[in-house]
């Protein structure tokens, strides 16, 4: 409920403004006491004739726009205000600076995608061009193949790799031949390619291979040939120890009984096989004992 000075503060105008619309509204009052109260809807009447009859005072929806340039100091990370503005502004001037805004992005992308497409289709015919050519490059290359002679394929029969003798400590290979000769029979059933050998060839060779320094020849005139094994323990005085380490003098005196082309790796074999023989009967002496 409104009374007649709450409606002309809120219309902005004054008494003698106010009546003559109220009769134009054709809106009566309702009695409340001695004031005349109008409703919400009689308000909507009279407010709208009074727009009507007076349309330049009807108010327009404002905001209130504030604009501040600052200036920032990364030495004392501070901000002093340089400038400060206020104004209001229209919403329908808002409206349509945003509506212009607007337009222009549309317009933006609206050329952004024919340029797209352009260059899609571009894209598109280069792609084309070069399935023609890949087409033209297969037809050739299947022209030359029906027109080529068919390549015989050799079957190449894979070689035999050579057998080497497993590694053991027990057997001699300081007097012993380091490889077995080769037998017809196996080499021939191993390689049926191999061309035959005669049997005199294996006795050429032999004349003309060195011998061996551990031969009886080798030894001095007024030396007793001794074994390899006999050797070892000459040196270490019939006790092989747990450790050794004078290999140097093991070597010279290898040298000196006839074995001047033994190496390291088969004398330490040899001690780990005197070694293990002499703890064999050691233990076997032990159990004697006990019993």
């Amino acid at each position: 409920m409104r009374s007649v000075s709450d409606i002309y503060r809120e219309l902005g105008c004054s008494r003698n403004t106010l009546y003559p619309i109220i009769e134009a509204a054709e809106v009566e009052p309702v009695l409340e006491g001695l004031a005349k109260m109008f409703t919400d809807e009689q308000f909507q009447k009279i407010q709208e004739v009074y727009y009507r009859k007076y349309p330049n005072r009807k108010p327009n929806a404002i905001v209130r726009e504030q604009s501040s340039l600052f200036k920032a100091n990364n030495d004392d990370q501070t901000v002093e205000v340089i400038s400060s503005k206020k104004r209001f502004v229209p919403v329908e001037e808002i409206y349509e600076r945003d509506l212009k805004t607007l337009l222009a992005a549309k317009d933006r992308d609206a050329e952004t995608i024919n340029e797209l497409r352009k260059e899609l289709d571009a894209k598109g015919e280069i792609i084309k061009i070069l399935f023609q050519n890949i087409d033209q490059l297969l037809a050739l290359l299947r022209k030359e193949n029906s027109n080529s002679p068919q390549r015989e394929t050799v079957s190449i029969a894979p070689s035999t790799p050579p057998k080497f003798p497993e590694y053991d400590p027990n057997v001699d290979t300081l007097t012993g031949d380091l490889f077995d000769q080769p037998k017809e029979s196996e080499s021939s059933a191993q390689n049926p390619r191999a061309p035959e050998i005669p049997r005199g060839t294996y006795e050429v060779i032999r004349q003309h291979v060195k011998p061996p320094s551990w031969q009886p020849s080798a030894f001095p005139d007024d030396m007793v040939p001794i074994d390899a094994d006999e050797a070892v323990l000459q040196f270490f005085k019939g006790r092989i120890p747990q450790r050794t380490t004078d290999f140097d003098g093991l070597l010279q005196h290898m040298e000196r009984v006839g074995f001047p082309q033994v190496s390291t790796g088969a004398l330490s074999s040899r001690i780990t096989k005197l070694r293990k023989q002499q703890q064999a009967e050691r233990k076997a002496r032990d159990q004697l004992k006990q019993v």
